[in-house]
């Protein structure tokens, strides 16, 4: 498999997220065709990959901790992604980030 560019973006809702995948997109990166369409609150869209987020929505759920709750900014617990309970959220993520590497085969984010 030929190397090329993938990048991820991190970063808390409303964080800055979209803008900076809309600029990466606007730069020449596939960002997938499953992204979260515009709405009031971004009018430009997401640039976010539905079911990346949802699976990362449901380790935050699983581990207590919902973006949106009081507990959502505090740090994770100390090698939380190998709890059992987590590890079949893990698994679907690296199944995820299989399909999205053999899905694209030029820089993608």
């Amino acid at each position: 498999m030929a190397e090329r560019p993938v990048i991820v973006v991190l970063g808390m809702h409303r964080s800055g997220t979209s803008l900076l995948a809309s600029v990466l997109h606007a730069s020449g990166f596939s960002l997938g065709q499953n992204l979260y369409p515009p709405d009031i609150h971004n009018p430009a869209g997401y640039f976010e990959d539905r079911e990346c987020m949802s699976i990362q929505e449901r380790i935050l759920e699983t581990l207590g901790q919902p973006w949106h709750g009081e507990k959502g900014m505090l740090p994770f617990p100390p090698s939380w992604w190998k709890e059992e309970r987590i590890r079949p959220l893990v698994q679907e993520l690296e199944a995820w980030l299989g399909r999205r590497l053999a899905e694209e085969d030029g820089p993608w984010a």
